[in-house]
C-alpha cells in the first residue's frame, strides 16, 4: 500500500536541512521511529475489534540513508523493519522522507513510502478499514515529532550535536 503524509514546518529550509541531518547522525531519528511505530500500534489496538487482534510485530530496526541534497530539496531514504510475535519478519516499510522549501520561513517534511498488508489476503481487506489507519498514525506521529524537533532546535530550546 502507498502512504504519504506532510507536515508544514515553521523553519527555514537551511535550518531544517542541518537539523534533520543532525537528528540522523545523533540517533534522534531511530528512537523517534520506534515511538511513532509504537503509536501506530496503539491506534491498531484501540481500532481493532475486540478479541480479533493478531500478534501485533515489535519494530526492530530502522534505517537511514545520509541526507541527499538536490535542487535546494533534501531527501533521506529509510526503511522500517518489523519482526511478529512468532520471529517472522512482517513487511517493511520502506520511504522517503523529503524536506521542500515553502518560502523563506517554512519547510514542507513529507514521508512518502510503500509497504505490504502482513496478512495477506486477509490483510488486503483489513488493510483499507485499519492497518493503513496505523500506518497513517505511524507517519502523522513521525513527521509530528520531526517538525516539533526541528523548531525548538531552530529556536535553541534543544542542544544540537
Amino acid at each position: 500500500m502507498f502512504l504519504s503524509e506532510q507536515r508544514l514546518c515553521p523553519v527555514g529550509i537551511g535550518a531544517a536541512q542541518e537539523g534533520l541531518g543532525n537528528l540522523v547522525r545523533g540517533g534522534w531519528l531511530g528512537g523517534a521511529s520506534a515511538a511513532a511505530y509504537q503509536d501506530g500500534i496503539d491506534h491498531l489496538l484501540w481500532a481493532w475489534p475486540p478479541g480479533d487482534m493478531p500478534a501485533v510485530p515489535r519494530l526492530v530496526q530502522a534505517h537511514f540513508l545520509d541526507p541527499v541534497h538536490r535542487d535546494g530539496i533534501t531527501v533521506i531514504g529509510m526503511r522500517w523493519e518489523a519482526i511478529g510475535i512468532t520471529g517472522q519478519p512482517f513487511p517493511a516499510l520502506d520511504a522517503d522522507i523529503t524536506l521542500t522549501p515553502e518560502g523563506g520561513q517554512h519547510t514542507r517534511v513529507t514521508l512518502t513510502g510503500a509497504y505490504r498488508s502482513p496478512l495477506g489476503t486477509l490483510g488486503g481487506g483489513l488493510d483499507r478499514a485499519l492497518l493503513h489507519q496505523a500506518a497513517t498514525a505511524t507517519a502523522d506521529s513521525l513527521l509530528t515529532r520531526m517538525s516539533g524537533t526541528l523548531h525548538r532546535a531552530q529556536d535553541g530550546r534543544i542542544g544540537r550535536r
